[in-house]
């Protein structure tokens, strides 16, 4: 059983500087479930990289860095503030790939949420493990007329810059080791990355959390499919746009954009 607690969320809260009035029985903003997963590895048994060392899906996969790939997420019911929720987690599918920066692990996972005998949200996460070597590079955007990007591009945005200090507080927050977050060195050194990097379900968060604010109260984010093209980096402007009459969302950084959203909204037919 997972406690949701109010603390955990006005943590959350506090961390990304947001005024919100949180109390038991408030809906949890969508996706703000991540922060009562944690992981339990004692410190002595991380990797260098400060993932655990938990046996990875593939054994040739072992020692590769990891990393939040895509996701899916459905709710059929809110999450409420002071619940003790049920969660299951299992392994759905694991692929061995080759991509432009060479083998690729990928691994699905399914999360479901229930309260009692009722699912509350069901979701897949895809992990992805990247054989050493050089940080994958983007290829720049190429977006064609039929691409959901497109229309996204000219919607409405928010603009937001990552400090250092916020990604060491998400990282304390989901007790997430992984070092490219809050070491400059080993992000630069060792995973060949120009600065600290964003967390992917950070991102993830904060596109979910502007698109259900651009519809107000008018209906509830139900559901959320999301892909992470290329990292975002501490210090970089970071553009999140959300076009209302397509569903599509996106965050743009660096002249490249490095996640791309499809969002339902309760009243919609599911996808």
């Amino acid at each position: 059983m997972v406690a949701i607690n109010v603390e955990g969320a006005r943590l959350l809260a506090a961390t990304l500087s947001l005024e919100l009035d949180l109390r038991e029985g408030t809906a949890l903003p969508p996706c703000w479930h991540w922060v009562y997963l944690h992981p339990h590895a004692r410190t002595e048994d991380l990797r260098q990289d400060g993932h655990p060392l938990e046996a990875a899906p593939h054994p040739e996969a072992s020692q590769w860095p990891r990393m939040w790939g895509s996701g899916s997420l459905r709710w059929h019911d809110e999450i409420r503030l002071g619940e003790m929720l049920r969660h299951e987690r299992s392994i759905a599918d694991v692929k061995m790939k080759t991509g432009r920066s060479g083998r690729l692990c990928v691994c699905d996972i399914v999360h479901r949420w229930s309260r009692d005998a009722d699912l509350l949200l069901e979701e897949v996460q895809t992990i992805v493990y990247r054989e050493p070597g050089e940080a994958p590079q983007a290829r720049p955007d190429r977006p064609s007329n039929n691409d959901p990007v497109t229309s996204c591009l000219a919607a409405p945005s928010w603009e937001h810059t990552f400090c250092e200090t916020e990604l060491f507080r998400y990282s304390a927050l989901t007790f997430n080791a992984h070092r490219i977050h809050y070491d400059a060195d080993y992000a630069r050194d060792v995973e060949g990355h120009p600065g600290l990097v964003v967390h992917g379900p950070l991102l993830a968060t904060l596109t979910a959390g502007f698109a259900q604010a651009s519809t107000g109260d008018l209906s509830r984010l139900s559901q959320f499919e999301y892909r992470i093209m290329a990292p975002v980096f501490c210090r970089q402007e970071a553009r999140f746009l959300f076009d209302a009459s397509s569903g599509a969302a996106c965050v743009v950084s660096n002249g490249r954009t490095t996640l791309t959203a499809q969002c339902r909204f309760t009243g919609e037919r599911p996808a």
